[in-house]
């Protein structure tokens, strides 16, 4: 046995007794500083530094300056390094191994795909989000607060998506504190100022995912500078947060970070209540805006009807939306109607007990 891990770093075996090597580690698992009392005077001077690492973002070590490696402690135990994981650096492999899958600190991804499936990239490592987020297995990763990070689904929540609860903490969202006494695993909670207010607006903007171009990017700018972006809605500007949640407002001022970048806020979009799309996927989204359905929210429950004139049975879901609203979404065939008119495939959407009126096309 060449050594093993105790709660502060670890003990390797000299003669008759043992060494005890002290270890600081940040809030995500990443050795940073190892040290130990080598001559038990009971102080710890700069000679006594076992080793000292220092990482960029993904993992990949800072070189050229620092105390080095040292003689003491144990070989095998210092390949212990980002996120606690083993850095195997035979015939240049410069991996490390984690339990399930091997990362490439260099290019910040897995090499090998994601048994879990949880990101659109099925290499993505730490949720893409390095600072606040760890693998401890390379499988599932958390948030420094031990929940969930998943990336916001764009499939149809229906015959085969895990549970919601299982996606509780959506990139760009995650906070870290001392504390879990102000998060609920299994609910996305967010913490609001003037929540009466503000509620009335949550779903109001657009979702980052869903901003394309030169919006996107701002918004992306403006998430990573201060942490929200800016909107501009009824009464004022909103701070808003990756989800479309309103973080805080309305207030009269400047446009933040973003501003000075030439982003600005953009006024809250009118739903339209008829769309057009190339995907089937892209055409239930919509539906599901249209109507203020987050976008991850899995439906209440799924049923089906008959088609009028054919008997054919059409698949209905049914949401709560972010106001209490209970919506209908209702996927129809393309129609033939005997003046010569065509309808293409489409959902009808809208607020259950009334008419669907709206009408979501799209190609295939």
């Amino acid at each position: 046995m060449q050594f093993f891990n105790h709660a502060e770093g670890y003990v390797t075996p000299n003669g008759s007794g043992y060494d005890y090597v002290y270890q600081y580690k940040d809030h995500l698992g990443n050795v940073r500083l190892s040290y130990m009392d080598a001559n038990n005077n009971g102080s710890v001077t700069t000679d006594e530094i076992v080793e000292e690492s220092n990482y960029y973002p993904f993992g990949l070590q800072h070189k050229g300056y620092g105390p080095g490696i040292s003689s003491l402690g144990n070989d095998v135990a210092k390949k212990f390094k980002y996120q606690g994981q083993e850095l195997t650096k035979s015939l240049g492999y410069e991996m490390y191994e984690f339990e399930l899958r091997h990362y490439d600190a260099t290019i910040g991804r897995f090499i090998t795909a994601d048994p879990y499936e949880q990101f659109h990239s099925p290499y993505v490592a730490m949720g893409n989000n390095p600072v606040v987020s760890f693998d401890p297995d390379g499988g599932k990763c958390y948030d420094g607060n031990g929940n969930v990070v998943a990336c916001p689904d764009s499939e149809i929540y229906d015959d085969y998506r895990e549970s919601d609860e299982k996606h509780i903490t959506v990139l760009g969202e995650v906070e870290v504190s001392n504390s879990d006494s102000n998060f609920d695993k299994g609910k996305r909670e967010f913490l609001r100022s003037e929540d009466v207010q503000v509620e009335k607006f949550i779903r109001d903007f657009p979702a980052i995912w869903e901003l394309s171009g030169w919006d996107h990017f701002v918004a992306e700018m403006a998430l990573n500078l201060q942490g929200y972006r800016v909107e501009q809605g009824e009464g004022g500007n909103y701070n808003v947060g990756a989800e479309g949640n309103v973080i805080s407002g309305p207030y009269l001022a400047g446009l933040g970070a973003a501003g000075l970048i030439g982003g600005g806020p953009k006024k809250i979009p009118k739903i339209k209540l008829n769309t057009s799309s190339v995907t089937r996927r892209q055409a239930f989204r919509k539906a599901k805006i249209g109507n203020k359905v987050p976008r991850s929210k899995q439906p209440d429950r799924v049923f089906n009807v008959r088609e009028k004139g054919t008997g054919k049975l059409l698949k209905v879901y049914e949401y709560t939306n972010s106001s209490g609203k209970k919506i209908l979404i209702r996927g129809d065939n393309a129609k033939i109607y005997k003046d010569g008119g065509i309808q293409g495939r489409h959902f009808n959407a809208g607020q259950k007990g009334t008419k669907l009126k709206q009408h979501h096309y799209y190609d295939n």
